[in-house]
C-alpha cells in the first residue's frame, strides 16, 4: 500500500497503524497493528499488507500532535 501526506511542519517521525478489519461496528474495539514508524518529512512509506489480506483496510497516520486517518476498500476483480 502506497501512503503519503503532507508534512507542515517537517520535524519528528509518524506512525503508520493498519486495521483490516471494522469490528467497531459490531461494538468492538478495531485492533490496529503498527507497521511502520517513518520521519514526517518523507511524506510517503510504502506499506506490505500481503500478511494481512482483506479487502478493507483502516490506514491511521500518527503524527506527535494529531492523527489522521482513511478507510481503503478493495474492488474486487470482475
Amino acid at each position: 500500500m502506497d501512503i503519503t501526506w503532507k508534512a507542515l511542519d517537517p520535524k519528528g517521525s509518524v506512525k503508520i497503524w493498519v486495521a483490516s478489519e471494522n469490528t467497531f461496528k459490531e461494538g468492538k474495539a478495531d485492533e490496529y497493528k503498527l507497521l511502520a514508524t517513518v520521519p514526517v518529512s518523507n511524506e510517503h512509506v510504502l506499506i506490505d499488507v500481503k500478511n494481512t489480506p482483506s479487502k478493507f483496510y483502516k490506514i491511521a497516520i500518527e503524527g506527535l500532535n494529531n492523527t489522521v486517518n482513511r478507510w481503503v476498500v478493495l474492488e474486487e476483480k470482475k
